[in-house]
């Protein structure tokens, strides 16, 4: 339950610890490092200096000297070495020293070596200190020093001879124990040059990676600006051609048969419907390129709610669909783009004049909400809003169109908001557009600091987008 706890504490102590070693920014392993090395100091040199008095005492002057100087070095390399990066030089002098104590130990041991067992750290820490490499010239070093001693104790003086059996087992162990060192220090190289190369893999594919971001969205930014700028160069030709067959249908230029009326009727609708795109497009183009800003204005809700629903009114009622409208309880006016937000609501109304079949009904309902109303609705249906994306106490107006249509199953309730998306984006689809409607209402919705969702009980059970701006 507290690994967590528990490892920051070790993290913290061996920060600490470290620390007080060398005060440097290190990484984690020479941490260790300089942690190790200084316990060999606080281990090793009280102990070789004790030993070193009892041979003085007992006038045994060249051990004697022999060991205090190994003593006193080892505490002369941790005051002027503490400082170093690097504690490579460091671990040199210590395992050097350190190996002197350990022969030390190996000839004080008595017949059956009784204080040997301490040589079997010594492969240990050399590896774990020095490396795979530099390791192995250390411990074969100690290995063969060892070795030497044991065949030639008898002709020393200073110390009492091992019996033929320990030497035996203690020089098949100590290989043994290097071996398994040697073998381990090189799993962990291995697995430390891997993790770095997987690591330099990585990084270098994260940086692919941003490249192609980035050169992806001064595609999109080249491609928006490019659309923004050519308004003009794309309107102007579209408006002659329908300002001229408006001309000449309303028979300017004389009479028309039914054929001439029937087919410039058709050039007149599919230029309004060419240009209805074209302006979703550069209007979609505009907000990608930041270049499409709101200008606020107060705006009288309820009669932009009562004249939208009045602009899709006649069509609907072409398609036997009924039309009503609650307007109960908004404020009478609220801060708003007033041409945009006129453009939001009759989108989501055509929407559903679109979608809904004949006989259907359409609801466009409106209250005063609040986060936590919010919350409650979006925890109810499959959506990647959170109520994280509503700020907490402040009033929001609420717009609902509900329709009887088509519907859509829920897990497209994020992909009708992408461009060029349809609930039904089948080729055999029977409803006309680009899917630009419902992205270009969000991309709105979104510059007025609200939100939209939509929710449905599955295909032919119809639907309801939500739409919240602040008050």
């Amino acid at each position: 339950m507290n690994t967590k706890k528990d490892d920051e504490t070790t993290n913290g102590f061996i920060d600490k610890f470290s620390y007080f070693w060398g005060p440097l920014e290190l990484d984690f392993e020479e941490k260790l490092k300089r942690i190790l090395s200084g316990l060999m100091v606080i281990f090793t040199a009280p102990v070789l200096l004790v030993f070193s008095v009892l041979h003085l005492v007992r006038a045994n002057y060249p051990l004697g000297i022999f060991l205090l100087v190994a003593g006193l070095g080892l505490a002369v390399s941790m005051t002027f070495l503490r400082n170093f990066r690097s504690v490579t030089i460091f671990s040199r002098i210590n395992i050097g020293f350190v190996g002197l104590l350990f022969l030390y130990l190996l000839a004080q041991s008595g017949p059956h070596g009784y204080m040997a067992h301490w040589l079997y750290v010594y492969p240990l820490v050399t590896f774990f200190m020095l490396g795979r490499n530099e390791g192995l010239y250390y411990n074969a070093s100690f290995y063969l020093i060892a070795l030497i001693f044991l065949l030639f104790q008898e002709y020393l003086s200073w110390t009492t001879p091992h019996v033929f059996e320990f030497k035996i087992r203690f020089l098949i162990s100590l290989f043994l124990v290097g071996l398994l060192a040697y073998i381990f220090e090189y799993v962990r190289h291995k697995f430390q040059e891997g993790m770095k190369q997987n690591q330099l893999g990585l990084e270098e594919e994260k940086a692919k990676l941003a490249d192609a971001i980035k050169e992806a969205e001064r595609a999109n930014q080249t491609k928006s600006a490019f659309l923004a700028n050519m308004s003009h160069e794309l309107r102007t030709p579209l408006n002659h051609i329908m300002g001229f067959t408006e001309l000449v249908l309303d028979k300017n230029f004389g009479e028309l048969n039914e054929t001439q009326e029937e087919y410039l009727t058709d050039v007149y609708q599919s230029s309004q419907h060419l240009l209805s795109l074209i302006n979703d497009i550069l209007d979609l183009s505009k907000v990608e390129a930041g270049k499409l800003e709101l200008i606020p204005s107060q705006v009288n809700l309820r009669i932009l709610l009562e004249n939208s629903l009045i602009m899709i009114k006649e069509t609907a009622m072409k398609h036997g669909i009924k039309t009503s409208i609650n307007t109960n309880g908004i404020p009478d006016t609220i801060t708003a783009d007033e041409r945009k937000l006129k453009q939001i609501i009759y989108n989501l109304l055509s929407n559903a004049v679109k979608f809904t079949p004949d006989g259907g009904e359409i609801r466009l309902l409106s209250c005063l909400s609040n986060s936590k109303k919010i919350r409650d609705q979006i925890e109810s249906i499959p959506t990647q809003l959170s109520a994280v994306d509503f700020e907490p106490h402040r009033d929001w107006v609420q717009i609902s169109v509900q329709d009887s249509g088509i519907g859509f199953i829920p897990e497209d309730a994020e992909r009708i908001f992408c461009a060029f998306e349809q609930a039904d984006s089948s080729k055999s689809r029977s409803h006309q557009g680009t899917g630009l409607g419902l992205s270009l209402t969000k991309q709105f919705i979104k510059l007025h600091g609200g939100n939209i969702w939509a929710e449905s009980e599955g295909e032919g059970k119809g639907s309801v987008f939500h739409m919240v701006i602040p008050k």
